[in-house]
């Protein structure tokens, strides 16, 4: 008898197979083997109108797997939660099972694998990925400490579960497989493997969620493992992330709502509030005391704008492409601009960037697929931005000892009405690699350059969609 197994899409492991006999015709013919299934456990995700999948309202969902990699099945995802109830609302990993129903008395063994490619070509971002190729040091793809970032861990964009023998976690096993016959697992034969329960899924979730294309794969063997029953099968799908919600109420999967009401928590409510606090220390190498980052959530908005297939607050693209370009198999992926010539280019809602000239500048992973730690990073980034624009002061004054005055509020350029007092409009500014203020040596007073040194109004646009609420 000869045999071919694949997986068909109720989730059977099936085969042809050629043989003959007293009851069936000589011939090739169709077999059942084994039932397998992939599900993501009580799935909180919400569904869209771009990606157009129905709401899961806390459901097991089924995950369709493909016998190749790069399907464009979008029931082929197994999906990021934005947020969850029983992880008071914070984003959560998928709750993967697989269930594979061999004969009692055998032996399963399982294995995953993860790798994040990006959206820019099948090698991945070199900035990004620890892609095959890249030049990395052992230390760097093992564990990246970013001095620049205090406290910052990256870690590897290629996950196993189990963790490869001899990591640096002392992880042991039998060559990359998981058995269910080793203490992983209870049962042999027709027990689930919960991955979102293996140590080794645990392990990666904490330094960083994940997320790209998947692997799994399993075989079946004698209970003392030393013959096997069925080779080993690939299957494969995806892990992609959910944004967070527009309004809890209702689900509606676009503008505001969750992700504005984080942003405001953390860096306070959308009210200009520097001006007449915030004020020039001469000599002062620290960014000024100001009462909150209030714009935290209007430059969220002017970096994802439209980028995905919604309005605004794009961590993950909706439609997997740019605006509303739609690409399938790719719903769900970071947010990535190439907008930072040699280096990693902008992620998520904040569009974090690294330079090639910083320490260790492969961003951690979880700035990328969780989208509450990419708007924890905003913090840092606009603290430096703010200590900038005062060491910059600092060198206007030094270079203009007799002449320097204090720089004066701001009115943005026509068609907006909110007023900035220099600290806000410096910080948002740079923010976005620009400067914007020039002190005259000839009149000794400030003036305001919008366009420098992009071709935008970046601080129109922040302002405009921003605290003034345009679409």
């Amino acid at each position: 008898m000869r045999s071919r197994a694949r997986i068909n899409d109720e989730g059977a492991i099936v085969g042809t197979a050629t043989y003959s006999g007293t009851n069936y015709p000589t011939g090739s013919h169709g077999v059942m083997l084994i039932p397998f299934k992939l599900v993501n456990l009580a799935d909180p995700y919400q569904g869209s109108a771009v990606i157009g999948t129905p709401s899961h309202n806390d459901q097991d969902t089924p995950i369709d797997l493909s016998s190749t990699t790069n399907s464009t099945d979008i029931n082929g995802v197994a999906w990021i939660a934005a947020g969850d109830a029983s992880t008071s609302n914070a984003p959560r990993m998928p709750k993967l099972q697989a269930t594979l129903a061999a004969p009692n008395g055998t032996t399963v063994w399982w294995k995953l694998s993860v790798i994040n490619h990006g959206l820019h070509g099948p090698g991945g971002n070199p900035y990004r990925d620890f892609d095959t190729g890249v030049s990395l040091t052992p230390a760097q793809v093992t564990k990246l400490t970013n001095s620049a970032e205090t406290g910052t861990v990256g870690y590897s964009d290629n996950i196993a579960v189990p963790l490869p023998s001899g990591s640096y976690d002392g992880s042991a096993n039998a060559d990359g497989w998981r058995s269910t016959s080793d203490g992983w697992v209870t049962n042999a034969a027709g027990t689930p493997w919960n991955i979102y329960q293996d140590n080794d899924w645990q392990t990666n979730a904490a330094r960083g969620f994940f997320g790209g294309d998947a692997q799994i794969s399993m075989k079946v063997t004698s209970s003392d493992g030393s013959k096997v029953l069925v080779p080993q099968q690939d299957f494969y799908f995806r892990i992609a992330g959910e944004n967070p919600t527009a309004d809890p109420s209702t689900g509606a999967n676009a503008g505001a709502g969750a992700c504005q009401d984080y942003i405001t928590s953390l860096y306070g409510a959308p009210t200009p509030n520097w001006t007449g606090v915030v004020t020039y220390t001469p000599g002062s190498t620290n960014a000024p005391t100001v009462p909150s980052y209030w714009f935290a959530y209007a430059i969220a908005k002017e970096e994802t704008d439209g980028n995905g297939g919604r309005t605004w607050y794009n961590q993950f693209r909706d439609n997997g492409g740019r605006y509303n370009t739609r690409v399938p198999g790719k719903e769900g992926y970071p947010n990535w601009n190439d907008d930072s010539a040699g280096g990693s280019g902008g992620y998520g809602l904040f569009q974090l960037t690294y330079q090639s000239d910083e320490t260790n500048f492969i961003m951690p992973r979880d700035w990328l697929w969780n989208w509450k730690s990419n708007v924890g990073r905003f913090l840092p980034k606009i603290q430096q931005k703010l200590k900038d624009a005062q060491l910059s002061l600092n060198g206007t004054r030094s270079r203009n000892p007799t002449t320097f005055t204090d720089p004066t509020p701001l009115t943005t350029t026509a068609g907006s009405t909110t007023t900035f007092c220099f600290w806000e409009s410096a910080a948002i500014r740079r923010f976005n690699s620009g400067r914007g203020w020039n002190f005259s040596t000839n009149t000794f007073t400030w003036s305001y350059t919008p366009t420098m040194p992009s071709s935008t109004n970046y601080l129109y646009n922040v302002a405009h969609k921003g605290i003034e609420n345009h679409p």
